[in-house]
């Protein structure tokens, strides 16, 4: 049922997942100083933790999220888009969603995408 679910999700979105990662390598990157000890992304298990959520929303009171990298950019986009209503597809990238870690609520300017500090 899960699976069926997220299939759903994943092939309705697919275009907006990929609004979502364009828009995302304009915000600023997260230097890290040893990005290759970095864990799998927790949803897939496949691809390495490249993303972090730092506040950087303007006019949003939210709160900071405070967790280490644990989301791959795909992963975190679907998490996103999960959050988004169908229905507002047009203001999609204005909205919010809760961190599956720590809960805290980010919008799509707070999702950084890591970089290793050696390659600055």
């Amino acid at each position: 049922q899960f699976i069926k679910v997220y299939l759903v999700i994943f092939s309705r979105n697919q275009p907006n997942l990929q609004r979502f990662t364009n828009y995302i390598n304009d915000n600023p990157k997260f230097a890290m100083a040893d990005t290759a000890s970095l864990d799998l992304c927790f949803a897939c298990n496949t691809k390495q933790a490249d993303v972090v959520i730092r506040k950087n929303c303007i006019g949003l009171v939210l709160m900071p999220a405070a967790c280490r990298p644990t989301w791959c950019a795909a992963c975190l986009a679907r998490i996103f888009a999960v959050a988004q209503e169908e229905e507002e597809i047009s203001e999609w990238m204005d909205g919010t969603a809760s961190c599956p870690t720590c809960r805290a609520i980010f919008c799509a300017n707070d999702v950084l995408l890591i970089v290793d500090e050696a390659d600055l």
